[in-house]
């Protein structure tokens, strides 16, 4: 078996036996996640290799034109289409900023599985506004031995939404939620990945 193989069944394997620890209600999978052990944290001096992004197909999708539509994946930013693909996409590239820049000596493969993508609709954007809830799982294993380094946990990577004339406002300065969720992931990721102690934001991220 090979190498990648092998941490492609690895990474299967903890995604799955996470997931099989959660609770299924109709909006989202509630998934109870174990935190980084403290001396991985303290210890991550990372170069990220590859990392792999998972949007499953079993996550509801809702187009209603309502204030807060009941799904897993609410997203109006791209054209009507596959919004699973859209997120994968707009994970995938937050990935790509997020670990870039990341030049340790321990070569890492990451992976993240979206359990959550519920962003604002149209009918909330331009009156209350409200929250982009994401959620993920992220999980990070030896690039060379497939060793899991820190076990998949829950990252909560919601962002407050701007609302009426501020979303306007935004919009008109480029700040679209799209820019501004690329920006955001990119810095959570970004710091998930880093030791605390020499995190600082990057300045792509939203304050």
């Amino acid at each position: 078996m090979t190498t990648m193989a092998t941490r492609t069944i690895l990474l299967t394997v903890l995604l799955a036996l996470t997931a099989a620890c959660s609770n299924v209600s109709s909006v989202t999978r509630q998934i109870t996640a174990l935190p980084a052990p403290p001396d991985a944290v303290a210890e991550r001096n990372y170069r990220v290799v590859d990392v792999d992004v998972f949007v499953p197909y079993t996550l509801r999708v809702s187009e209603a034109h309502r204030y807060y539509p009941s799904a897993d994946i609410v997203w109006r930013e791209d054209p009507p289409g596959d919004r699973h693909l859209q997120v994968l996409h707009i994970m995938q590239d937050a990935a790509a900023r997020a670990t870039g820049g990341l030049n340790g000596w321990q070569d890492v493969h990451v992976a993240i599985e979206v359990n959550r993508f519920h962003s604002v609709t149209e009918k909330a954007l331009y009156t209350i506004g409200g929250v982009h809830s994401i959620q993920f799982l992220l999980a990070v294993y030896d690039a060379r031995t497939g060793e899991v380094i820190e076990e998949p946990r829950l990252v909560d990577a919601s962002l407050v939404a701007n609302g009426g004339r501020d979303a306007v406002r935004a919009k008109w300065t480029g700040r679209t939620p799209k820019v501004r969720l690329h920006d955001h992931l990119a810095g959570v990721i970004q710091r998930e990945l880093t030791p605390p102690y020499l995190y600082q934001a990057p300045s792509f991220a939203d304050r």
